[in-house]
């Protein structure tokens, strides 16, 4: 059976449109980033114009600027949409249409110009939800791939010091929220200048010593 990473390493060049989600801290964001890709974190005040595009003042006038979306369709881009679950109200809307069907998928901008994406357009989206029936069903719909990814890269767990990779590996597999590769790494850099009860003290807050027990006993295992 495949990992997570294994199978996101092959289903995201396979398909247009691709859902990675799970706990933060797991490196979503990193997978679905590529050097060409367009990039947007959605919060709860995103607006249509951040997705879509605006006006800009040029000089006496003002022209029309891109946003991320629409130079994906019109470039054939990647578009990496970060934190999807917090899509609501025109911007959900909005995505529904920029998820369509490539063969079918039109959008008419304010300047009265209609466009479609390029063939090679395709779209990452990324979220921290527990289960995609998070999302509101027209938007879950929209993905051809929804992958849980519950682990951190390997990659990331190599840059940990040995005695924190398996430790990191454990508690994402218990689901252990006391504990995430960022604490993790962030604790390794300061217990080299503090030692390790203060930088526990430091990074985990009221769990450092449950964290640093956990801590004991990976290094023992």
């Amino acid at each position: 059976m495949l990992d997570c990473w294994a199978l996101a390493q092959r289903i995201i060049p396979a398909t247009r449109r691709v859902l990675l989600y799970g706990p933060p801290g797991t490196g979503k964001t990193t997978a679905a980033t590529t050097s060409d890709a367009v990039s947007l974190t959605l919060t709860e005040d995103t607006s249509v114009q951040e997705l879509i595009g605006h006006y800009v003042p040029k000089g006496s006038e003002f022209a029309w600027h891109d946003g991320p979306a629409t130079t994906a369709w019109r470039q054939g881009r990647r578009l990496v949409l970060n934190e999807v679950d917090k899509a609501a109200g025109s911007v959900l809307t909005a995505l529904l249409a920029l998820l369509d069907d490539v063969s079918i998928a039109r959008l008419t901008l304010p300047t009265g110009e209609t466009i479609r994406p390029l063939l090679t357009y395709t779209v990452v989206a990324t979220s921290n939800i527990e289960t995609p029936e998070e999302l509101p069903e027209p938007l879950r719909d929209r993905f051809d791939a929804s992958i849980l990814i519950d682990t951190p890269h390997p990659v990331a767990i190599a840059k940990l010091p040995q005695d924190l990779q398996q430790v990191c590996v454990n508690a994402y597999r218990s689901r252990d929220s006391k504990i995430s590769y960022r604490k993790l790494l962030s604790y390794s850099k300061i217990r080299e200048l503090v030692g390790a009860e203060d930088a526990a003290k430091a990074v985990f807050g009221r769990d450092y010593q449950d964290v640093l027990a956990a801590l004991k006993l990976g290094a023992r295992t």
